[in-house]
């Protein structure tokens, strides 16, 4: 039982510690700062790959108007993603 204990709290630990890394990007991002964010999630990128984080890059170079590199990141979205992806970016990606 104890031991049961310790691995929850490890794992609770764990995940909070990644969305604490997600959080401060989410606010650059939200404050349309692109280039920043853009920074920030590549920094990221690193070190977690989540489709989160495959559609944010995807989006700050497509509002900096960089549609090549945008394409490159939403293709890593569909290729990465078990499917539930939203139907704007599949429209986008023809714009591209």
């Amino acid at each position: 039982m104890k031991y049961l204990i310790v691995i929850l709290g490890l794992v609770s630990t764990i995940s909070l510690a990644q969305d604490r890394n997600v959080i401060e990007p989410d606010k650059v991002y939200d404050e349309y700062a692109f280039i920043d964010a853009q920074q920030m999630y590549l920094n990221m990128w690193r070190t977690l790959r989540t489709s989160n984080v495959y559609k944010k890059l995807g989006d700050t170079y497509y509002f900096n108007n960089d549609y090549s590199n945008s394409h490159k990141w939403y293709t890593k979205l569909f290729e990465n993603n078990d499917g539930a992806i939203e139907s704007e970016y599949y429209l986008d990606m023809f714009k591209v």
